[in-house]
């Protein structure tokens, strides 16, 4: 249940920044500053900023005080400014979109008593928010995901995904063949999610996500020359690709092949301004430790560690690499 639920949270704090900003958020300077300072990642400034706001009432300013709060794993925090959102609103497909992504943060760390109930609520948002507007594609796509991780008691099926799937597809190609893959992989055939994610690829050359995600089903398969090839592929067309610069970097750390390479391109990535949907800085820095420690520079590999758990100190990765790394030198 806590894979269903991480799954769905990842999807719903990540795809939307694309369109989430409400068509309302220009109509107050305030507000267009709270939401400037949010996508810049200064969350506590934002947070400032958009306090006041809520409490005189503006519902698009209890949403993002709702995402910071999801930002900041503060589950109940982000389930209540968006309730209080709703009943502002009761009529906004995003809103409900990102209750969803708060009740998912709920489930994860409630006990398995609380989960089936706050798996319904979860379950409710996300069907309200397509219910409400069916063009909106991320609110399928978190609906798709949760019908594809869920166990049937909860309202899961893979019927069910495969209806969104088909429902995506008609509206949007790309997200529909990137979503088929998701479902291909969740079902063990990772024939047919290769054969997809290469179709987006060569149908999508200009997106990073067909071959980022491509290169990550490779990279789950231990395939790791394939995975490379197509990352190297993707940044000698997009250099700047941050993505595609990240999972080079992890590929190369969690290999221990090519780790010249892959420590440029996490060098190249850290230098990058970082980007909302982006992976995290904590991330890169936990993964340059791996590449580190690989090539025998333990000082700097532990301080890359502790970087890592200092930035997001519940990566478990980044702190089980550092008390690795210190139970080996108090050994040594």
């Amino acid at each position: 249940m806590k894979r269903i639920l991480q799954v769905c949270l990842v999807l719903g704090t990540l795809t939307l920044e694309a369109t989430a900003q409400s068509p309302t958020a220009t109509r107050t300077s305030p507000l267009k500053t709270g939401i400037a300072q949010f996508d810049a990642e200064k969350l506590d400034q934002a947070k400032a900023t958009l306090l006041p706001l809520a409490k005189a009432g503006d519902a698009d300013a209890m949403l993002y005080l709702g995402r910071i709060a999801i930002e900041q794993s503060d589950g109940d925090s982000a389930v209540s400014w968006i309730e209080q959102a709703i009943r502002k609103n009761d009529r906004s497909s995003t809103y409900y979109q990102w209750l969803g992504s708060a009740y998912s943060l709920k489930v994860i760390s409630a006990n398995p008593l609380a989960r089936m109930s706050l798996a319904t609520s979860l379950k409710h948002a996300m069907e309200r928010a397509v219910e409400l507007d069916s063009t909106n594609i991320e609110a399928r796509i978190n609906l798709l995901q949760f019908y594809l991780q869920a166990p049937a008691m909860m309202g899961g099926g893979v019927d069910k995904a495969r209806e969104q799937a088909a429902a995506i597809m008609a509206r949007d190609p790309y997200q529909g063949r990137l979503q088929n893959a998701s479902i291909a992989e969740n079902q063990g055939d990772t024939l047919d999610a290769e054969v997809l994610l290469r179709d987006a690829r060569a149908t999508f050359p200009d997106s990073s996500a067909p071959a980022t995600r491509l290169a990550i089903h490779y990279f789950n398969a231990k395939l790791y020359d394939d995975a490379f090839r197509v990352l190297e592929n993707r940044l000698r067309r997009s250099p700047n690709d941050a993505a595609a610069l990240y999972q080079l970097g992890r590929v190369g750390a969690v290999s221990g092949a090519k780790l010249d390479r892959a420590q440029w391109a996490l060098d190249r990535f850290l230098q990058m301004p970082h980007k909302r949907g982006t992976p995290s800085i904590a991330s890169a820095h936990w993964r340059m430790g791996m590449i580190l420690e690989a090539k025998g520079d333990r000082a700097k590999a532990r301080a890359e560690y502790e970087t890592a758990v200092r930035l997001d100190p519940k990566l478990a990765g980044a702190q089980a690499s550092l008390d690795k790394l210190k139970q080996g030198v108090s050994l040594g």
